[in-house]
This record gives C-alpha cells, sequence and structure tokens, in this order.
C-alpha cells in the first residue's frame, strides 16, 4: 500500500498506520516533528521530494533525534533533516538504506549508525556539532556520501563498528579528523579526505585495508597509522602540513603498546608533505615499505625514527629536502635494499646510534651532501655493499 503525506499532515502518523512493506510518500513541505519507524515495522519505504523540498526540522523540539529506525529493511530517502537537539538520524535496525539525504545543522552527529548491515549511501552530511557519520554496528556500508564541514570527526567507525566498508566518500573540512577508524578489519576505499583540520585519515585498529584513497591538504598527516596487519596500497599522500605516512605512537603508563605493525605499505605516492613522507617511530616496526613514490617532501623522504625490523625496497625516494631515507636513532634490523634515491639532502643516512642494519644495492645519484652517509660508529655496526653512488662518508661506500 502507499500512504501519501501531504505538507500539514503528520509522518508518524503515516508510520504509525502502516503495515510492513509499505510505501510513505512525503510531498514538499516542512514537517516540525521527530519520527521513529518502531520494531516491527520493517520494509517501510519512507520517500520525500528531494533534499531542501521535503524537510524535517527539529527546530522547536527539545531532546529528540530526528529519524530513529528500529525497525529492519526500511528505506529513508530525498529529505532534508535539520536542527535537531541530537542526532539527525539514529539507525538502530539492521539491513536498512539511508540514501539521498541531507542532514545538517544537529546538535550532535548527522547520522549514528547503530545496527548492522546498514547501507548509508549519497547523504550530504554537513555542519552537525559532532561527527557527520558515526557508527558503532557492525558490517555496515558509507558509501559515495558527501561529509563536511562537521564540528568533530567526518566518518569515525568506532571500535564497535567492526568490518565497516566506506568507500567513495568525499570527506572534506571537518575540524578534527576526516576518517577516523579504530574498527577492525574495515575496508577504507578510494576516499576524498582533504582540508580537514587534523589527519586526512587515522587508523587505530587492526587488519584494516586502506586502499586508492586521496587524502590532501589536512592540518596534520595523509595517514596516521595505530595498528598490526594494515595493507595500504595504492593511496595519494600529498600536501599535508605535517607526514605523510606517520606511524602513531600510543603511550600508556610510560610504555610504547602500538604503532605500525607488521604491515604493508606499497605503491602509494607520498609527495610534497610539510614534513617527513614516511615518518616511522619506535612503534613502527616488521613493516614493508615497497615500491613506493616518495617525492620532494619538506624534511625526510623516508624517516625510521628508531624503528625496527622494518624493510625498505625498491622505493622511489627524490627531491626531498633533508634525507632520502633516514635510518635515525637506533633503529635496528632494518633492510634497506634496491631503492632508487636521488637530488635529496642526503641519500641515505645511518644514524651512530643504528646497529644491524642492511644497506644494500641502492642506486643514488646527484644528492647533494652525500649519497650515503654513515656516521661513527654506524660504520661497524651494519652491512653496507653493493650501493651504486658517488659521494660517501667515510669514503669507499660506493660501488
Amino acid at each position: 500500500m502507499v500512504i501519501v503525506v501531504q505538507a500539514g499532515q503528520s509522518i508518524q502518523d503515516a508510520v504509525n498506520a502502516a503495515n510492513p512493506g509499505d510505501t510513505i510518500l512525503v510531498r514538499d513541505g516542512v514537517f516540525n516533528e521527530a519520527v521513529t519507524v518502531p520494531a516491527g515495522k520493517n520494509g517501510l519505504r519512507i520517500i520525500g521530494e528531494g533534499p531542501g523540498d521535503t524537510i524535517l526540522n527539529g527546530a522547536n523540539l527539545v531532546g529528540a533525534n530526528g529519524f530513529t529506525i528500529d525497525a529492519n529493511f526500511v528505506t529513508i530517502a530525498g529529505f532534508t533533516v535539520r536542527k535537531f537537539d541530537t542526532n539527525g538520524m539514529v539507525v538502530a535496525g539492521t539491513d536498512n538504506i539511508i540514501r539521498d539525504n541531507e542532514v545538517t545543522d544537529n546538535g550532535d552527529d548527522g547520522i549514528e549508525v547503530v545496527g548492522d548491515r546498514n547501507l548509508i549511501r549519497g547523504n550530504t552530511v554537513t555542519d552537525n556539532a559532532d561527527d557527520g557519520i558515526f557508527v558503532t554496528g557492525i558490517r555496515n556500508y558509507v558509501v559515495c556520501n558527501k561529509v563536511s564541514g562537521n564540528v568533530d570527526d567526518g566518518i569515525d567507525v568506532n571500535e564497535s563498528g567492526e568490518f565497516t566498508v566506506v568507500v567513495d566518500n568525499e570527506v572534506c573540512r571537518n575540524s578534527d579528523e576526516g576518517i577516523v577508524v579504530s574498527g577492525t578489519g574495515t575496508w577504507v576505499i578510494k576516499n576524498q579526505a582533504y582540508e580537514n583540520g587534523e589527519d586526512g585519515i587515522d587508523i587505530q585498529a587492526s587488519n584494516v585495508l586502506v586502499y586508492g584513497n586521496t587524502s590532501t591538504r589536512n592540518g596534520q598527516n595523509g595517514l596516521e597509522a595505530d595498528g598490526s596487519g594494515l595493507v595500504v596500497v595504492r593511496n595519494k599522500f600529498n600536501r599535508n602540513a605535517a607526514h605523510g605516512i606517520a606511524s602513531e605512537e600510543i603511550m600508556v603508563a610510560a610504555a610504547t603498546i602500538s604503532g605500525l605493525q607488521r604491515s604493508l605499505v606499497y605503491a602509494n605516492e607520498v609527495s610534497y608533505n610539510a614534513h617527513d613522507g614516511v615518518h616511522g617511530l619506535p612503534s613502527m616496526v616488521q613493516t614493508l615499505l615497497l615500491k613506493n613514490d616518495v617525492d620532494e617532501n619538506g624534511d625526510d623522504g623516508i624517516d625510521l625514527d628508531g624503528g625496527d625490523s622494518n624493510r625498505v625496497l625498491f622505493n622511489d625516494v627524490d627531491d626531498n629536502e633533508s634525507k632520502g631515507i633516514d635510518v635515525d636513532e637506533d633503529a635496528d634490523f632494518n633492510v634497506i635494499d634496491d631503492n632508487l634515491v636521488d637530488d635529496n639532502g642526503t641519500g641515505i643516512r645511518l644514524d651512530p646510534e643504528a646497529d644491524d642494519n642492511a644497506v644494500r644495492a641502492n642506486h643514488l645519484r646527484r644528492n647533494s651532501q652525500f649519497d650515503i652517509l654513515v656516521e661513527d660508529p654506524a660504520i661497524f655496526d651494519n652491512t653496507l655493499d653493493l650501493n651504486e653512488c658517488e659521494d660517501s662518508s667515510p669514503a669507499g661506500i660506493c660501488q
């Protein structure tokens, strides 16, 4: 059955009268009410005439969410949801479809996803007082939304939001992070994250896929990574105010407990960032940096900065202001083989405290200070073989 709601009538009354599976068509107008789809009203379709035409308005309501969906397999589409004290939408049921809405100027989150397997697609989520889209349920899909101007994060996948898929979203100008993920097993694919106040993408979970994203001109890092088993492939991390990729270091009781660990960083473009292209900390361990282009960053191209047991292989590291590859602090047991390192301040540097690293078969040229700089006593504590270069300190390292 199809129920039509005209301006001046109540959407909630139509929901109360509907049977599971009915369609409710809501005509143009401003509807000053909150709407709840209770459990048992499964399969309803509530369709407005479009954002800007059919408006759910909470300006005169106290403590209300705009839409609250407790049922399953419900579709909400074609609304502007604005000015509610709390959330624009709360999706508590499962397998619901929230599509093609504008959710703006609400007092908490724009869209809060509590249930599982919901699709949040094609919405414009702007200027809400907390997160744009906040996910705590499992296996939800956040696809093709524009999320901008929110006071906290653009898209926040909470630690309870495991196996969420975040695909093809435009996430910009949010005051905190663009996309932040604490939910294990999340996929972050082909999003644009730009001009956010802090990191473009911030990962605080394990077994997360970060593929094909562009993260640029953010207030801190393009990608900040804290987790084990991350797969970071074919992204662009450019022109960020801090680092392109940074290994986060979390301290608990004065002990480092996390960072980028046992992860793959492959075929990314990391360039024109204000500080390092790839910034490791002692918390970055057992990570493979493979075939990345790391160019024209304001400090080092790849800075291991105390990280241990990493492999840096077949990267193209060019035109960075300071070092191309810096084996810094007490970085130990790293393998740095077969990289092309050109036109940096120094090509490859080993810190005096770096031990048991292997630097082999790298191709270095036109680095302005030295192609390879090994600071005493590191020449005795590391392996340097078959590096093609012209100028080293001490002399005699180049082949």
